[in-house]
């Protein structure tokens, strides 16, 4: 055993290490452009009363309205790559976001703006539809919208996406839509999901590397225990070692285990 841990053995795990990461990073690890767009809240606003004798009318900004409902939303980039809006590198087929509104409830925007952003983002109204327009949309960088529509009818379909975007308008970009749950259990998540994607991914393959070379040391350190001449060369004690170091290493790969997501 102690042959195997000199400086030039050290050295050589060392560079396999090395060359791992670099092999990753370089034909395994791809940047990916993933936004969420997150319903947080799909409120109306116009509920009538269920007293049959009762009445209400209700105005928005000075005109009388009925099923008016209120929305908002939390659009994420959580991918692994930075966005790049108004550029001659953009990664968007127009240099900007094309927001949709749902068309099932024939919804009419009566206010539709930006209440919260951690990064310069703009909003522009079409004839139809919405614009975002930025430079940068960097990853774990979010806005939040918040909404109030007209319906010409009572909404019929509450579960459909109220915003949607068009993933033809990201270069090789991916679109996830997601309902917030305010009873979400947090007790899954583990330390690891709090970090960064390219530190998890270092963690992870550190963490398979290094079991690995553990592996390989112990096979070696075994082989090279049973030529010893004063070792106890019984069968029964070499099947033994085997299963005692076998379980060790059964549970030494636990932590790995419990990186993965499934």
């Amino acid at each position: 055993m102690k042959k195997i841990f000199t400086i030039s053995g050290l050295g050589s795990i060392a560079s396999i290490i090395a060359l791992s990461f670099f092999l990753y990073y370089q034909f395994v690890y791809i940047e990916k452009i993933e936004i969420e767009v997150k319903t947080i809240s799909y409120d109306e606003l116009t509920k009538n009363p269920t007293e049959r004798n009762l009445k209400a009318e209700y105005t928005y900004n000075g005109d009388t309205v009925s099923n008016l409902y209120k929305a908002r939303f939390i659009i994420s980039n959580i991918g692994t790559k930075t966005i790049i809006g108004e550029s001659l590198k953009t990664d968007l087929i127009q240099n900007k976001i094309t927001l949709h509104i749902d068309t099932v409830n024939k919804f009419k925007i009566l206010d539709f703006k930006i209440t919260k952003s951690n990064f310069p983002i703009s909003l522009n109204n079409g004839n139809e539809d919405l614009f975002l327009k930025f430079q940068q949309w960097k990853v774990n960088e979010f806005i939040e919208i918040t909404a109030y529509f007209e319906s010409v009818n009572k909404a019929t379909d509450t579960t459909a996406n109220l915003l949607l975007i068009d993933e033809r308008e990201i270069i090789d970009g991916k679109i996830n839509y997601t309902i917030y749950n305010p009873t979400e259990k947090l007790e899954d998540r583990k330390i690891i999901d709090f970090l960064p994607k390219k530190m998890k991914n270092f963690f992870w393959w550190s963490a398979i590397i290094t079991y690995f070379i553990l592996i390989i040391l112990t096979i070696f350190g075994l082989k090279s225990e049973f030529k010893k001449p004063d070792y106890i060369s019984s069968k029964g004690t070499k099947i033994f070692v085997v299963i005692f170091m076998l379980i060790f290493m059964l549970f030494a790969i636990l932590p790995i285990l419990w990186m993965i997501n499934i």
